[in-house]
């Protein structure tokens, strides 16, 4: 997934792989069905392959909560339903409004971009639509929605969920354990005199050791164990 911790480090958008971003889920709503082939043909040669594509925008609302995408091209001016009543639906959903939205227009007036922004939008595709800025608005907008899910989701010196996400693994094993009739348990691990090496060597020797415990437990684990970092546990 593109909101993967691994697909970043403590250098931030820089650091993130290619391949962590061409993963994404990518939908596109677009009453014209030329305009969607044309742009998943240019998505595929920058190495997508994951879309979700509908003409019929007063599909497009229900699709988008379903298959919840990284990110949405959203066309303005269509039928029924227009690109600004799907922003004004998304906004009030408290599961969708965060989904990032570059929105493409054939339209040059500022108040149409204005409205657009203050409906949610994220970025904008001139349209006809050109591949290498396509390509790059993509990239960018993909890579700052995964560094502002790292800093919101992760702990910044291990790289683990912190407490908040971690709470939520948790939630979805005991579900999981209910429903398949089985037990499940919790392991809270502390590090002994971790204050005094905090005092005596420096916090740079604190983080250091913290980030090593971290990897240590990772590495003896199964990837589908959860782990967090919830105050100053691991």
């Amino acid at each position: 997934s593109v909101l993967a911790p691994q697909s970043l480090d403590m250098g931030g958008l820089g650091a993130l792989r290619e391949s962590a971003l061409t993963d994404a889920k990518v939908m596109l709503v677009d009453d014209e069905a030329l305009t969607l082939e044309v742009i998943v043909t240019f998505l595929e040669e920058s190495g997508y392959s994951r879309f979700v594509t509908t003409s019929e925008p007063t599909e497009a609302l229900d699709l988008i909560a379903r298959e919840r995408p990284d990110i949405l091209l959203l066309d303005l001016m269509m039928p029924k339903v227009s690109g600004f009543d799907i922003l004004a639906r998304m906004q009030a959903d408290p599961e969708l409004r965060y989904t990032p939205v570059v929105v493409l227009t054939s339209a040059a007036e500022a108040s149409t971009k204005l409205r657009a922004l203050d409906c949610g939008a994220t970025d904008f595709l001139a349209k006809p639509v050109d591949a290498s800025e396509l390509r790059l608005r993509l990239r960018n907008t993909l890579a700052f929605r995964a560094y502002q899910n790292r800093l919101a989701n992760y702990d910044r010196i291990t790289g683990l969920p912190n407490r908040e996400l971690f709470g939520k693994h948790v939630e979805q094993a005991l579900r999981t354990a209910k429903r398949h009739g089985q037990s499940c348990a919790m392991l809270r691990l502390n590090l002994d005199r971790f204050g005094q090496i905090n005092d005596t060597l420096g916090h740079g020797a604190g983080d250091a050791l913290l980030r090593t415990a971290s990897q240590r437990i990772q590495s003896a684990v199964r990837e589908s164990d959860p782990l967090g970092r919830t105050a100053d546990s691991v």
